[in-house]
């Protein structure tokens, strides 16, 4: 649905039939990662509704966000944007330390 004032709105739904109320919430919450990382790549003005299907159902994380973005760029609402990455973090970043000392990108 387009939306005039620019915004963009996101809801997931995952349907009983997929599994136990454990399942159901490991996808919701998987699907709300990925959307927090990719919404700044979603084109403003929209409104989405998410759903998962029973192929999504043993997906690993990274298979749901590459599906995720391909259906984003079919439906053309996927903009590239130069100064955010696709984990939703912005470019210059500071960068943190793990517990040991480690160092890690973002």
């Amino acid at each position: 649905e387009r939306r005039d004032d620019g915004g963009r709105a996101v809801g997931v739904s995952v349907g009983r039939r997929l599994g136990g109320a454990v399942v159901r919430n490991r996808y919701k919450r998987r699907l709300r990662e990925i959307l927090r990382r990719v919404l700044p790549h979603i084109r403003p003005g929209y409104n989405l509704v998410v759903l998962v299907r029973r192929g999504g159902i043993g997906a690993e994380f990274s298979e749901l966000e590459a599906s995720l973005v391909r259906l984003l760029k079919r439906a053309n609402l996927w903009q590239e944007d130069e100064n955010v990455l696709p984990s939703g973090e912005e470019e210059g970043a500071p960068e943190t330390r793990g517990a040991k000392g480690e160092q890690s990108e973002g």
